[in-house]
Parts: structure tokens; sequence; C-alpha cells
């Protein structure tokens, strides 16, 4: 940069921000090992950080920024403009709220929060067919960071004014409902909240002291934001159509961990949880969470829409040609997404997980008898570990972005939910045994 470029930004507008992962956060480093397909990206002490470039892109896409935008800067052959705005990597906080920027002390080494990370929760993936059984390279798992995880980042813009409107803007977006970070955002990930947000401008030509005593450190710098200007934490909900389900379990619940338990007692348990609580002002874990993953309800969901939007135009099967036909539903991949070879639409529809206290479990033994003999199929006998979840109340939170719902879309999508909500629609595994039947009801929000 010129000393003529350098000197005409006169203003910084600078944000300080703290973020809480509502849902687990998958911010991928495209590395796997021998335990799991996909890592999240940690930092050199093996923390999990989110990258400034991570941060730079969600907030560029949410503000519908066009490739050629003076603030954002530009790439044009030989020439082109560079960024007036600076995004800093966003840091994990240790359990009493401070962020950890540097590399860790011995005393930081032993907060009670921070050891939680040595060892990342893996959620399991498998996508199911229209028979009910996995497709052909369907099962993948991936690391994830807890819920509850805070974060810390800053943003700075370098500007010839008093520009703190084009902050507030971004701040805007970043209290959005529909705002996400990292990966598997409409699969129940990377749903955040607002914990903190300061903002302040600084006119260099009188306030460059107090500019340069500023840290860029995030650690360092948390003292220079003492007493700075605190903004409006709450959430926005007006750019998306919230699907609020209200449901009371019948009896037993079973999403597979696709795992047996340690001491051999089961041959599936369920899938569990585990989220940070900030309720008592510092962070503890809390681990064996009931779990309602959101890739187990859009997958069910999806199918069901796909029936019901067949059903509503009229479309029926009645041979395998016609079955394979109506399989898909060109409606149903708009609105979830679809992937076509190469070829990948996003979907609108985000589906938050739903994290529980603990519930106590049962084992279910199974076995399938021969009609001839009286007596048990050999290998036919297995025992299943199930949530005890009778008379318990879940809220289960849809929302639909930048998506018209309407005709039979609308009457498809929300006779799916009262599906749901009649128990015509189990949620999970072992729904032919009587697991994951629902009763309750929606209300839709817009």
């Amino acid at each position: 940069m010129s000393k003529t470029e350098s000197s005409k930004y006169t203003h910084r507008v600078l944000g300080r921000f703290v973020i809480e992962a509502v849902t687990p956060l998958a911010v991928g480093s495209g590395e796997k090992d021998i335990m799991t397909d996909a890592l999240v990206a940690v930092d050199a002490n093996g923390l999990p950080y989110i990258p400034g470039t991570t941060l730079a892109g969600v907030m560029r896409s949410a503000m519908k920024i066009n490739k050629d935008d003076d603030v954002w800067g530009y790439q044009k052959k030989a020439g082109g403009k560079g960024s007036e705005i600076i995004f800093t990597e966003a840091k994990i906080l240790n359990s009493q709220g401070e962020v950890i920027d540097g590399m860790l002390t011995l005393h930081e080494k032993k907060d009670p929060l921070l050891l939680e990370y040595k060892s990342l929760p893996i959620r399991q993936h498998v996508r199911i067919g229209h028979k009910g059984t996995t497709e052909d390279a369907g099962k993948f798992d991936e690391q994830v960071v807890y819920a509850g995880t805070r974060f810390c980042f800053e943003v700075e813009i370098l500007s010839d004014k008093d520009d703190k409107d084009y902050m507030i803007k971004m701040l805007a977006h970043l209290r959005r409902q529909s705002f996400r970070i990292g990966g598997g955002t409409r699969s129940g990930f990377g749903m955040i909240s607002l914990v903190s947000a300061k903002l302040v401008t600084l006119d260099l030509s009188k306030q460059l002291e107090d500019y340069l005593e500023k840290s860029s450190n995030l650690m360092d710098s948390a003292a220079w934001w003492v007493n700075r200007d605190e903004t409006d934490k709450q959430t926005d909900t007006a750019d998306t159509t919230r699907y609020t389900l209200k449901l009371k379990a019948r009896d037993f619940m079973l999403f597979g961990s696709g795992f047996g338990d340690e001491r051999g007692d089961a041959d599936m348990t369920t899938v569990k949880a585990s989220k940070i609580d900030w309720a008592t002002g510092t962070g503890e874990l809390k681990k064996n969470l009931v779990l309602i993953p959101a890739t187990s309800v859009k997958g069910a969901i999806r199918h069901r829409m796909i029936y019901h939007m067949n059903r509503l135009e009229g479309n029926w099967a009645t041979d395998s040609a016609s079955i394979e036909k109506f399989k898909e539903n060109e409606t149903v991949n708009s609105l979830f997404g679809h992937i076509n070879g190469k070829d990948t639409t996003p979907g609108h529809v985000h589906i938050s997980d739903v994290i529980e206290d603990e519930v106590p479990s049962k084992l279910l033994n199974h076995v399938s008898i021969d009609r001839f003999t009286g007596g048990a199929i050999d290998g036919a006998l297995f025992t299943e570990q199930v949530d005890d979840v009778r008379e318990r109340e879940f809220t289960l939170l849809i929302d639909i972005t930048d998506y018209e719902l309407k005709g039979n879309a609308k009457k498809a999508f929300e006779s799916t939910l009262n599906d749901i909500c009649t128990g015509m629609l189990p949620l999970g595994g072992g729904v032919n045994r009587g697991n994951g039947v629902f009763t309750g009801f929606y209300e839709p929000k817009e």
C-alpha cells in the first residue's frame, strides 16, 4: 500500500464479538485420520478455532457482496483493489470466559474446560435410501466442536470517514437467526448466538495514540475494550420462516450411535451429546445428554414430503418404473438441496440439533424366532439401549430461509410436520418396534 493510499484511511472502525455455538460446530481442516473422515481446524495449542477466512467468507456470502465491491476488495487480471476489512481468527474462550490467543502457559493448560477439548466428539452420518437401507458410499463421520463453545474475534474497517454504519450492517447479519458457520449448516451444525458485541470508531487525527495502544493479540487487547460501547445482541428473525415443533415422546427413542457399549451389555447404543453450560458464569462441560440429530429428522421429513408431493400432484406408483420416477421430486430437491454428480444445489431448510438433559436408558432384548421350531434363529439375538423419554417434551426448530413456501409445497411440508405431531411419522431407529413416536403440535412464525 502506497503512502497516498494509507494516508486516505483516516478512521478505523473496530468491533469485538463473542459468539457461542448453539449447536455443534464443524469448521473442517480438510484433513482426516484413522479415527474420523473429517477433522476440525485446530490452532497451535490443539484447540478448535475459526479461521478469519471462514468468518470473512460467510459474512461476505450473507451480505451478498458483489465480486468487484470496493470495501471487500477484488482482483481483475493485473489490477484490482485490496480489502478494507480485516477479520482476525476466532479464538476459543476458557472456563473463565477469557480468550486464548498465543501459546498456552502451564497454568492455562490445566484449565478444566480446555482439557475437555483434547478429545472432541465424532458424529456418524448414514444416508438412507427410499427402501430404508444405507445407500452405497452413504456412511461417513466427522469431528465436531461441542455446542456451547465460545469464540472471540475482532473486525477492523479502514475508512476515510466515520463508517460505523457499515459495521452495524455487518453486525445485523451476525445477529440473524439464519446465520451459520462451518459445514453441515443445513443438517444441524453451525448455529450461533451473539454473546457480546462492542463497536468503536477512532479518528486517527485525534486518537492515533489510543489506536496504537491496542494490541493485535485478542487476549492482550481485552483490557483495551473495557468500557467501550456495548451494542444490542438481540437475535433478528426477520429473514427466516421458523416452524417450532412442540413434541412429547410417547415411549422410547433410539438414534443409534453405530456402536455397542464398552461393557458389552448392548449391541447398539443411543447417540449422546455433550454441551458447554455457562449458566453459572463459568464454562462447564455437561455429558451424556439426550440428542435428536437434525440429520435424522431432515431425512425423515424429506422422504415423507416426497410422498405428500406425489399425493397432491396425483403421481401414483403402479410399477417398478414409476417407483423409480417418483422417489425424487424437483420441488423437494429445490427446498432441501440436491447433489447430482458434480452439481450441488444448496437447500433452504435448516434444522437444529435438539440437545436436552440426561434421561434414563433401558436395555431391550430382541430375538427372531424360527416359526417351525419355535427356537431362536442363530445370530438373531441382540440387545439395544434406548432412551426412556416417556412424557418428555422436546422443542424442534426448523428454519426456512430465502425460499417462499407456497402451494402444494407448503401443503406437503406442513402435512409432513403434522405426521410427526400425530405419531404417524416416527423418528430415529427401531420405529417398526414402537420407538420414536411423538405427539404434539407445530407453530409457523414468519
